[in-house]
């Protein structure tokens, strides 16, 4: 009979519908946070005032952790989308868009972790 051989999926592809939820709930947050303070302050002072505590740190971090992934496997697919599916380029491109995942999520990782450990680096 016709059978697929379909090739095993990775962590980001088995885990997109529930990073998509934590991204969902963290963008909630994240805008009730910023968008919508509770008086007029700026963003720098609001910034220490969220992420100063521990609580909401390792919040927005794992938040970011959950978009680098969804991020890694959404440009995986962009790729395949765009025609880059072929047996020499597959490897090159998971490896291009798991680097563009862990980079995007780094990068605003970093700032998370300096707001919390290092609040002077916004002044």
């Amino acid at each position: 009979g016709y059978r697929v051989r379909r090739p095993p999926r990775s962590w980001a592809a088995e885990t997109m519908p529930y990073t998509g939820l934590a991204i969902l709930a963290f963008l909630a947050a994240h805008l009730k946070g910023f968008r919508f303070p509770a008086q007029e302050t700026n963003v720098a002072d609001t910034l220490v005032a969220i992420l100063g505590e521990p609580v909401n740190a390792v919040f927005y971090l794992a938040g970011l952790a959950a978009l680098g992934l969804h991020i890694s496997h959404g440009a995986w697919s962009l790729l395949q989308t765009i025609g880059l599916r072929h047996a020499r380029l597959n490897r090159r491109a998971a490896q291009a868009s798991t680097i563009l995942g862990v980079l995007a999520g780094a990068a605003f990782m970093l700032i998370v972790l300096l707001a919390w450990h290092w609040p002077q680096f916004l002044r």
